[in-house]
C-alpha cells in the first residue's frame, strides 16, 4: 500500500466515472486518498459530491493539453485520465472501431490509439519525463461495462454494448429500487446504485473482474506498478 495519502488528480467523463474511480483507486490503495477534481468538477452538497458543468468525452479531450498535465501533476501525485469507447469513432474523436475490411479493430490497438489521441496536445518531453504519474482508464465501451463481472458469470460478463442496461436487469432484482439511469446521474436514486455497486468490489476481486475487459485490465496493471514502486522505496 502507499506509504502515506496519495493525491490523485481527476479527468473524466462525468460523476458516475469519478465516484467510481475513487472507489476503485481506494480499494487498491487500502489507504485514504486524495482526489482532486478537475474535469467535472465537483462540489459537496448534503454530504455527496455532485456534479458542477458539463461533462462528456468531448470535455476529456479539451483538458488533456500540456497545461492541464502540467498543473495536474504539479500538484498532486498521479494524473487519471478516463475516456469511453462508445463514441470514439465520431469527430473530434476521431479512432477507428473498424478496420478497412469493416472488421473490428482489436482492442489492444484501439485502446493504443486512444492513448495517443489523448496526448496529441500533449508535450512530448513533459509526457516523458511524467509518464510513470499518468494513469488512463479507457473503458470498453463504457465504466458500466467494468461491473458485468459483479453479476454475471457467464459470456455477458465481458459484454462491451448495452453494459447499463444489462447491470439494470440484475439491479432490479435487488431490494432497494436500484437503477442505473441514461441521466440524471447526479440524483439521490443513482447515487445510490452506484453506491451499492462499488460496495461490492472486494480490494481481492479487482483482479479477477478486470480481466473481463481491456480497459479495465490496463487501469489496474498501471495501478498495482505504482504500488509496486512505492513499495520499493519504503
Amino acid at each position: 500500500m502507499f506509504s502515506s495519502m496519495a493525491s490523485f488528480a481527476i479527468i473524466c467523463e462525468g460523476i458516475s466515472e469519478n465516484l467510481s474511480l475513487h472507489a476503485i483507486i481506494e480499494k487498491m490503495n487500502q489507504t485514504d486518498s486524495y482526489f482532486a477534481d478537475l474535469q467535472p468538477r465537483t462540489e459537496m452538497s448534503h454530504g455527496h459530491a455532485v456534479q458542477e458543468g458539463s461533462g462528456g468525452w468531448t470535455e476529456v479531450l479539451s483538458h488533456c493539453n500540456t497545461e492541464e498535465f502540467r498543473m495536474a501533476l504539479q500538484n498532486n501525485d498521479y494524473l487519471v485520465v478516463q475516456i469511453d469507447t462508445d463514441r470514439c469513432d465520431e469527430q473530434p474523436f476521431g479512432i477507428k472501431k473498424v478496420d478497412e475490411s469493416n472488421q473490428p479493430r482489436t482492442d489492444a490497438d484501439v485502446y493504443d490509439d486512444i492513448i495517443t489521441r489523448l496526448l496529441q496536445d500533449v508535450d512530448n518531453d513533459f509526457y516523458e519525463a511524467n509518464k510513470e504519474r499518468i494513469i488512463f482508464a479507457i473503458c470498453f465501451d463504457e465504466i458500466e461495462c467494468w461491473f458485468l463481472p459483479l453479476f454475471y458469470s457467464d459470456k455477458r460478463a465481458c459484454a462491451t454494448t448495452g453494459c447499463i442496461n444489462k447491470l439494470n436487469q440484475e439491479l432490479g432484482k435487488e431490494k432497494g429500487g436500484y437503477y442505473i439511469p441514461e441521466e440524471g446521474k447526479n440524483g439521490a436514486n443513482a447515487r445510490s446504485t452506484y453506491q451499492f455497486i462499488l460496495k461490492k468490489i472486494k480490494r481481492k476481486d479487482i483482479p479477477r473482474i478486470s480481466r473481463y475487459n481491456f480497459g479495465f485490465q490496463k487501469f489496474v496493471e498501471q495501478m498495482d506498478s505504482i504500488i509496486e514502486e512505492i513499495v520499493k522505496t519504503e
